[in-house]
């Protein structure tokens, strides 16, 4: 064995499980786990746990660390990656009589791993004691509050041959959405969004694939509202958000996000919102009677659009500031966020002006609700730069 590369770590996946969820086996996901979240370079697949000697024995470099998983097991990404933190600790489904679930080893033998791993569950506690083996559950690992999706998490783990799949989907699919985002999406979206998620996932559709479909329907939708088909630019611009939802979702129950995906679906639910506002203004004054004196519309444009601009600003300052998310902040931040002048609930005012008839006046109404939305974006930073002299770091109530 080549001692020249001592901190190489080694991944191994005992047992396997044909039944597939979001048309992946427990060991395909694993796969993607180890070598895209953690980064590890020497993945192996055992039917037993008594192959390991043999596997470990016939790799070039001394592993320092060992992660050792079961096969027929889904456990959830954070779960795994807060594990991967801890050596010498094993994942179990109940302390007292479970199964060893997952297992990070540096410091004992390859046959002792052996030993613990096929040991009779009513003796883990003790024999993991014996080795000076800490044991835990997801609970013990996961922080109930999950910063990038912004909402507070609940770890999961699942025996793939005892729990229904469809039931574990959508556990997974629940637990890859945003907890703080606009009312369509956390409230509209989301059953609809969980079987167009299970479409593209059987028709193998990678989030790229849904993301560009998306960003298509959102120029057909900014064409529509060019020429004054306003209805018609509605459908297309709600379908466009619902496949927004889907995209991303897609990514997390698959583990198949990339740097060019996230660039691609951030970039694009950034820069078309001015557009459609742009082409809905330009529609109205085009081939509909301008249907109020009391706002010049090219001011009117020039508010939704400034507006819109300062409140993105405000948001990205106050993460780099304060290393989280304006609308994580206080509770009131998070109720504010369902509605404020973002793309969605601007639409929601636009479809309700065309179903009343007046295209204008539902563009005068996203000016007025962008101005109020500001205003409630400039109190928000001020009163954060408040809180921080006096009280030091901001912290999520969703933390808390």
């Amino acid at each position: 064995m080549n001692l020249s590369q001592p901190n190489t770590a080694v991944a191994v996946i005992i047992g396997h499980s044909a039944i597939k969820v979001w048309q992946q086996t427990p060991s395909d996901r694993w796969q993607r786990i180890f070598k895209k979240t953690l980064g590890y370079h020497y993945v192996f697949q055992v039917a037993t746990p008594h192959e390991l000697p043999q596997v470990l024995g016939n790799l070039p470099v001394v592993p320092s660390k060992i992660f050792v998983v079961h096969g027929s097991y889904i456990v959830d990404e954070v779960t795994v990656r807060n594990l991967s933190a801890k050596p010498d600790t094993v994942l179990v489904n109940h302390k007292t009589e479970g199964r060893v679930i997952a297992g990070l080893f540096q410091k004992i033998s390859v046959n002792n791993i052996t030993a613990l791993w096929g040991g009779s569950p009513e003796n883990l506690i003790f024999s993991a004691k014996k080795l000076g083996i800490s044991v835990c559950e997801a609970g013990d690992l996961a922080s109930n509050y999950h910063a990038k999706l912004r909402k507070r998490y609940k770890p999961y783990v699942f025996d793939i041959s005892s729990t229904n799949q469809r039931d574990i989907e959508k556990v997974m699919f629940d637990g890859s959405y945003k907890g703080v985002t606009d009312i369509i999406t956390k409230y509209v979206w989301p059953p609809i969004a969980l079987p167009l998620t299970r479409l593209a996932a059987f028709l193998r559709l990678s989030p790229n694939m849904v993301t560009i479909i998306g960003f298509i329907i959102m120029l057909v939708a900014t064409w529509l509202f060019y020429k004054s088909y306003f209805a018609w630019g509605l459908v297309a611009a709600w379908v466009m958000t619902l496949l927004d939802t889907v995209d991303g979702k897609l990514a997390r129950v698959t583990l198949t996000s990339s740097t060019l995906g996230n660039v691609l679906d951030h970039g694009t639910d950034l820069v078309h919102p001015p557009f459609w506002w742009w082409a809905w203004w330009y529609g109205v004054l085009q081939t509909s009677a301008y249907e109020f004196n009391m706002f010049n519309p090219n001011y009117l444009l020039g508010i939704i659009l400034i507006g819109y601009i300062i409140q993105r600003l405000i948001e990205g300052y106050f993460s780099r500031v304060h290393g989280m998310h304006i609308h994580v902040w206080r509770r009131i931040d998070t109720l504010f966020r369902l509605i404020t002048a973002r793309r969605n609930p601007n639409l929601v005012i636009l479809t309700i002006a065309i179903i009343l008839g007046f295209p204008g006046w539902g563009l005068a109404v996203v000016g007025i609700w962008t101005v109020v939305s500001l205003l409630f974006h400039i109190v928000q930073l001020l009163q954060a730069i408040q809180y921080k002299r006096k009280n030091g770091k901001l912290v999520s109530w969703l933390s808390q």
